[in-house]
C-alpha cells in the first residue's frame, strides 16, 4: 500500500502527462521499452508497479520522467499483440522480432485486431472533436 500512496504524490500526475511529447526507444538487449516523458530519457529512479512494467520518477521532485516495460516482446507483445506491435513500431523495434508475433496471429485474430484499431480510433476522433 505505501507504493500505492507514493504513486499517487508523484507530479504530474498520470492523466497530466505531456502525451504530445512522449517517445519511444526499444533495447532489444533487454527487451525493453523505455518511455520517454519528456522527449528524451532523463535520470529517475525506477518503481516496480506490476512486473513487467516500471515507472522513472525524479528522485528530487518526485516528477514522473518517464516507464519502461521490461519482456517487451517476449511476454507483452505476445500477450496482446492488438495493443503493442503498433507500439513497438514506432518504438523501432526491428522488423523481424515484430513480424515474427504479428505471424503467430491467426487470421481470426488478425480482423479482430483491425476492428479493435478502427474501433479506438473512432474513439480518440470522437474525443479530440467532441
Amino acid at each position: 500500500m505505501a507504493a500505492i500512496d507514493h504513486i499517487m504524490r508523484l507530479k504530474p500526475r498520470f492523466e497530466d502527462l505531456p502525451a504530445k511529447r512522449f517517445a519511444l526507444t526499444y533495447d532489444e538487449d533487454v527487451d525493453t521499452l523505455f518511455v520517454h516523458v519528456y522527449g528524451s530519457p532523463r535520470p529517475g529512479v525506477v518503481m516496480n508497479l506490476d512486473g513487467s512494467l516500471f515507472l522513472r520518477v525524479d528522485p528530487e521532485s518526485h516528477a514522473i520522467v518517464g516507464f519502461q516495460i521490461e519482456e517487451f516482446m517476449a511476454v507483452v507483445a505476445v500477450s496482446h499483440p492488438e495493443r503493442w506491435l503498433s507500439i513497438a513500431e514506432m518504438a523501432n523495434v526491428p522488423k523481424p522480432l515484430i513480424d515474427e508475433i504479428r505471424n503467430r496471429v491467426s487470421p481470426q485474430d488478425q480482423q479482430s485486431m483491425f476492428y479493435d484499431a478502427v474501433r479506438d480510433f473512432k474513439g480518440v476522433r470522437d474525443l479530440v472533436f467532441a
